[in-house]
């Protein structure tokens, strides 16, 4: 083949499906391409997101499984799929934490893979933590871009299971997959947290059992979930940028 081995689109979505001309399309060597760098953004204690460093006090929100944050969007096949405005499922009671990035001086362009880290606490021995990355329009419009999601006894890349302990700060990563698209300048990242996309994903009970389906009512629990921000204890969103 006389042509690169990658074609790749920069934006994730279009506006106008049928009117879509697909003339901006690039291609590569490789993936992620070569311009490609690694930036680092903070999710801090205030509930901003900035590359200056971690900061600021734990933010926490309550799961209860009795009560899952509803799928909207995303990667789904039988279910309403593809970027979709959050605002509405974002006012919910419980919903989690959102970390707002400030207004783009210029376009930004990310291709790769995208991972959210936390450190955290539960006060339960098992839980699911859920990282969305939202691009926060002018006008309000908070876009659904892509999330992942990581059963919390399940962290450790070996597959071992190991329960949560209360009082113990936990590290843990949330992979969202591969993406490349631009953000205007003007919008904003942005960088949710919770621990439920039902029924994109079976709810976890917080019981602690390794088959949750098996769970019955008087197994589940009300979870509080912490997320911690500290320089020794930092959570953050890490990008592939385009330069």
């Amino acid at each position: 083949m006389d042509e690169p081995a990658v074609l790749y689109s920069p934006r994730a979505w279009v506006e106008d499906r049928e009117g879509y001309i697909p003339d901006h399309w690039h291609h590569a060597e490789r993936w992620p391409p070569s311009e490609m760098r690694p930036l680092r953004l903070y999710l801090r204690g205030d509930g901003s997101l900035d590359a200056d460093g971690p900061g600021g006090p734990p933010r926490h929100y309550r799961y209860d499984p009795r009560r899952p944050i509803p799928t909207v969007g995303g990667r789904n096949m039988l279910i309403d799929a593809g970027p979709r405005d959050l605002c509405a499922v974002r006012a919910l009671p419980d919903y989690g934490l959102i970390y707002c990035g400030e207004a783009l001086p210029a376009d930004l362009t990310i291709a790769g893979e995208v991972r959210v880290s936390l450190s955290v606490q539960s006060d339960c021995p098992d839980t699911d933590f859920v990282a969305k990355l939202i691009d926060r329009h002018p006008d309000g419009r908070a876009m659904l871009l892509m999330d992942g999601v990581i059963r919390a006894m399940y962290r450790d890349p070996s597959g071992e299971a190991c329960h949560l302990v209360p009082d113990r700060v936990q590290r843990l990563t949330v992979k969202l997959g591969h993406i490349c698209h631009t953000l205007a300048a003007g919008h904003r990242l942005e960088v949710d947290v919770n621990s439920s996309n039902f029924p994109r994903r079976a709810r976890n009970t917080n019981s602690g059992h390794p088959i949750l389906a098996n769970d019955g009512d008087a197994d589940i629990q009300v979870a509080t979930n912490v997320v911690h921000h500290a320089e020794r204890t930092p959570s953050f969103l890490e990008l592939p940028m385009v330069q």
